[in-house]
């Protein structure tokens, strides 16, 4: 393993710990409104989850997915939830614990792009976020494909999708958004003040508490990791190792980074039956609850309805 990647791998994991107990509150996008779309993609493969099934969630996180899961499998089926860090793990099991669950639930600390299960040990493998997370997504996807039985059902979601960056009517119309929520809306003009008139009001003269990029520098240099502070940029562009403007470069536009979930199909699952495969976030990240927005982006899914943001790929492995 080259240090590059080993260095990839450890800031994923320190950064991910540090950010655990406020991820829920910082990816609005995810549970607002990716519950539902995993609903949605259960539901379509509902006859295999009513089998007594060995199921693998990678990447578990907090446990969005395996917390779905662990509801809808029955309680002869086991969920395996894998994670790089154990301080992720603690937390599923802390709220799978109390979720009410069916099934039964086994933890492995592990890496996604080593897994320490036989061949085709599970009739189900999910992966929400992860790919672009991977210095070695190659890696990973032969992983899968090797854990996952003949008949078994991968789904792998909410991935950075090449054909957004490359559609620059949905790219610069992403960008405008940002720029609105950054300078020209309400709620932002609202946030600042706060800011100013919160700790006046209280008489705080105190530091503020580390935010979340200094405290993931300051950890990275404190465990050895690095040998200097690193900038959030440069921090983001390791955690996002697969997204082009993870470095805050909004217009980067890297051909080697994002994935093409049809170019990902035919070259690593060419023979897998393809289930759902689809895109979806045509405005980004940004929420299309307002009129005009939703106009907005009813407009851009119907006109490009392969370059949203994000992707899902649900495919079954053919049996032998």
């Amino acid at each position: 393993m080259s240090a590059q990647t080993r260095l990839v791998k450890q800031v994923n994991r320190v950064f991910h710990e540090e950010e655990s107990a406020e991820y829920d509150a910082r990816h609005p996008e995810i549970l607002l409104e990716d519950t539902k779309r995993w609903d949605s993609w259960l539901d379509a493969i509902a006859p295999v989850l009513k089998d007594d099934l060995h199921a693998l969630d990678i990447g578990t996180g907090t446990g969005f997915v395996a917390s779905l899961l662990a509801e809808r499998l029955n309680r002869r089926s086991v969920l395996f939830c894998a994670d790089l860090s154990p301080r992720m793990l603690d937390l599923t099991r802390r709220k799978l614990d109390g979720n009410g669950r069916k099934a039964s639930v086994g933890y492995s600390v592990c890496d996604a792009e080593c897994l320490p299960f036989e061949s085709a040990r599970f009739g189900l493998v999910t992966a929400s976020a992860v790919l672009h997370h991977l210095p070695c997504p190659d890696v990973f996807l032969r992983e899968v494909d090797r854990v996952l039985r003949p008949g078994g059902v991968l789904i792998l979601a909410h991935e950075p999708n090449r054909r957004f960056f490359q559609n620059r009517v949905i790219l610069w119309t992403y960008i405008g958004m940002e720029l609105f929520k950054k300078y020209a809306s309400p709620a932002n003009y609202y946030r600042k003040l706060a800011k100013v008139i919160v700790p006046v009001r209280r008489g705080a003269t105190a530091r503020q508490a580390p935010g979340l990029y200094e405290r993931v520098a300051e950890r990275l240099r404190r465990e050895g990791l690095v040998d200097r502070v690193l900038s959030p940029n440069e921090i983001q562009s390791l955690v996002d190792v697969n997204v082009s403007w993870a470095g805050g470069d909004l217009l980067a536009n890297d051909p080697s980074k994002e994935f093409d979930p049809f170019d990902l199909k035919t070259r690593f699952f060419p023979r897998y039956h393809g289930v759902d495969v689809a895109s979806y976030g045509h405005m980004g990240e940004f929420l299309p609850h307002f009129p005009p927005s939703r106009l907005v982006h009813a407009a851009l899914r119907r006109l490009y309805p392969q370059d949203g943001l994000h992707f899902v790929m649900i495919l079954r492995k053919p049996h032998l």
